[in-house]
């Protein structure tokens, strides 16, 4: 039991000392205060447990007939602030049984709460959980953009379909060859289909506009098959 001030580099002589003799040791405070740096250096060292032994621990001693002691430690969990996703951390108390005490073999010391490998499981949890939200921001984005997108093909083909207008991606209108470029207009020519070319939608016979070897009604905007 620790009841006075003792010197880092005495602490760590005397862990290597018990570890080396195969022994297991436990600091036991009759107060903690984080803000102490002995006492903050034996609660990083211990997976970030301190045991008191206080007048709370003494009467649950007295009723339990065995030592029982009081662990400060810390918890930690993940905290969500809309998007943000953080790990924050707790102080925790608890009245603890020596028997219920774990070994440490590689510290060579006895702890109750691992804090040390709980912070590790909460950061891999908030990592998931930032994860699944990127995704998921990502997901309704791409439902956004697709929902535009149809929205603006159907006004495009409300537009189109009520109005003589053509959209200014289209090419200006030939007034000569029925609109058609003078590659397929020989090409048509040629084979006999100029003069026969007919929207089988509309029955539109004398405007039209092609895109490469496709032609289209200027009237309806539909492909014409020749």
């Amino acid at each position: 039991m620790q009841v006075s001030t003792t010197f880092i580099d005495v602490i760590v002589e005397r862990e290597r000392f018990y570890r080396e003799n195969g022994a297991f040791i436990i600091w036991v405070f009759l107060n903690f205060e984080e803000k102490r740096f002995t006492e903050l250096d034996i609660f990083y060292a211990n997976k970030l447990n301190a045991f008191i032994l206080d007048e709370e621990a003494k009467l649950a001693s007295s009723k339990s007939g065995e030592l029982v002691l009081k662990c400060h430690y810390k918890d930690y969990f993940v905290q969500e602030s809309g998007e943000l996703v953080e790990v924050a951390e707790k102080d925790e108390e608890e009245l603890v049984p020596v028997s219920q005490l774990s070994f440490d073999d590689v510290t060579g010391k006895l702890f109750f709460f691992d804090s040390n490998n709980r912070k590790r499981n909460v950061e891999r949890q908030a990592e998931t959980r930032r994860t699944e939200i990127r995704i998921e921001k990502e997901r309704r984005a791409a439902e956004e953009r697709a929902r535009k997108a149809r929205e603006a093909k159907a006004n495009r083909q409300i537009l189109y379909g009520n109005s003589a207008w053509q959209p200014t991606y289209c090419e200006p209108e030939r007034t000569e060859n029925k609109g058609l470029s003078d590659a397929n207009f020989k090409a048509l020519t040629k084979s006999r289909q100029y003069e026969s070319l007919k929207c089988d939608n509309c029955g539109n016979t004398s405007r039209f506009y092609d895109r490469a070897c496709f032609i289209f009604c200027s009237k309806c905007r539909k492909e014409v098959k020749y």
